[in-house]
């Protein structure tokens, strides 16, 4: 007990005011080693987070590369469809001519209703791709 005395004596004569400076110093210490802390775990959340958003980037690339692929070959299939369209157009309209010419009804040519229904599917094909394209650039 009798040194509990002596250390409250030798703290009485020490200035307060520095006491407080130093306790304010070890705060200010471990503020700052608790800033440091914060840093380091924030600068590894955020490396795991950049991490997440290149894999992620590296996979929708492929998707987005797979997706223009596709549209370009619907471009080239609509192409060629269109051609195939123009050429049943030309088919169609030179059996109706013809049919005409020698007073019969066209539509009692055999094929006729095959390449008119086969006409009408491509048509809407095209259609449905000019559709599907359209949207796909809209998102």
């Amino acid at each position: 007990m009798g040194y509990n005395i002596n250390l409250e004596k030798i703290f009485n004569k020490i200035p307060k005011d520095k006491i407080e400076l130093e306790k304010i110093e070890l705060s200010l210490v471990d503020d700052f080693k608790k800033q440091i802390n914060d840093f380091k775990e924030f600068n590894s959340e955020t490396k795991k987070l950049i991490a997440n958003v290149n894999k992620s980037t590296k996979a929708n690339d492929k998707d987005f590369k797979s997706i223009n692929k596709a549209k370009e070959n619907l471009r080239k299939s609509e192409q060629t469809a269109l051609e195939i369209e123009d050429e049943g157009n030309d088919v169609l309209g030179n059996l109706i001519d013809s049919a005409d010419a020698l007073g019969v009804n066209p539509q009692a040519v055999d094929g006729y209703g095959d390449l008119d229904s086969a006409q009408s599917e491509i048509g809407q094909a095209i259609f449905d791709a000019n559709d599907w394209m359209q949207q796909g650039t809209k998102g």
